[in-house]
Order: structure tokens, then sequence, then C-alpha cells
């Protein structure tokens, strides 16, 4: 359902990631399914797209003002923190465990 109210955005040539589709959704679904309001699926997947599509919003709007990354912490957790090398380490691949012998 939240699917085809984004495809729909698209279709006439809105914004597909806001609240207001986020809440057109939820709504569609309680209007064809109440009791879904109660069950843990409904409850925690739109608090997933509710916090995504608040932290697209937030992003955007910096972006817009031209507003920069304030710190290294921060650009490492949004762009993800490289590792030091390229290779993983030698405890975390299977190959890299020292194997005991039979003494």
């Amino acid at each position: 359902m939240m699917m085809s109210i984004f495809l729909i955005a698209v279709m006439a040539d809105r914004p597909a990631i806001t609240m207001r589709n986020v809440a057109l959704a939820a709504l569609a679904i309680l209007a064809v399914a109440p009791e879904s309001l109660f069950e843990p699926s409904f409850e925690m997947s739109f608090a997933a797209v509710i916090g995504l599509v608040a932290l697209y919003e937030w992003l955007a709007a910096r972006k817009r003002y031209g507003l920069f990354d304030v710190s290294r912490l921060w650009r490492g957790l949004r762009w993800g923190v490289p590792s030091s090398s390229g290779r993983p380490s030698p405890r975390s691949s299977p190959w890299g465990r020292s194997r005991r012998t039979a003494a």
C-alpha cells in the first residue's frame, strides 16, 4: 500500500518521500483493516519508515540550505566508516583461524 502511494505521487509529479504520503498509506491500511493498528508488524514497519523519511527530510533540508557536516564522527556515520584496510581481519575470515594439530 505504501509503495502504491509513493508511485502515484511520482506519476502525479509530486514528491514521493514525504510524511504526508506515509500518513496516507497508514490511513488507507487502517480504513481497510482497522485491527492492524494493534499488530506489531504495522507498528514496527511504520515506525521504521517514519524514521527513515524524517532523516531523509532533515538531510534534504540541510542540503537545500547549504549546511555541511560539522564533525568527522557524523560524516563517518552518514557515509559509513571505512575500514583501515580493504581486506577482512584474520580473525573474521574462516581461513585465517589458527588450526590446532593433534599432539
